[in-house]
């Protein structure tokens, strides 16, 4: 199984970054982030080019259960610079298993 989509591995990193604590938070039945792959994705649909103002919306803030709004102090304490640190470590592993497939794929031939 891929390390993006192991829950066991997800977990691993929860702890790497110090926020086993809000482990319930990331298993909500509204979000289900229990794997690198869901979690990189929950900001929308390419995490790769995710703005620091939906990261906030989507992800920062309701993980530590703040109002609805705009990016402010109260997200920029220790958990949620790990919650980001957790989410960018997610997509760069997204990122690197997409780039593996692709690379796996069989290339055509260019004939001169």
């Amino acid at each position: 199984m891929s390390k993006t989509k192991s829950t066991t591995e997800f977990d691993h990193m929860l702890q790497k970054v110090g926020l086993t604590h809000l482990k319930h938070m990331f298993e909500a039945p509204k979000r289900a982030w229990t794997s690198a792959a869901a979690f990189a994705f929950a900001a929308g649909h390419n995490p790769n080019s995710v703005s620091p103002q939906r990261l906030s919306q989507f992800v920062v803030r309701p993980l530590l259960e703040l109002p609805p709004g705009d990016e402010d102090d109260d997200e920029h304490g220790k958990d949620g610079a790990a919650i980001r640190e957790l989410f960018f470590d997610c997509a760069r592993l997204v990122l690197a298993d997409k780039t593996r497939a692709h690379d796996k794929r069989p290339q055509p031939r260019i004939w001169a």
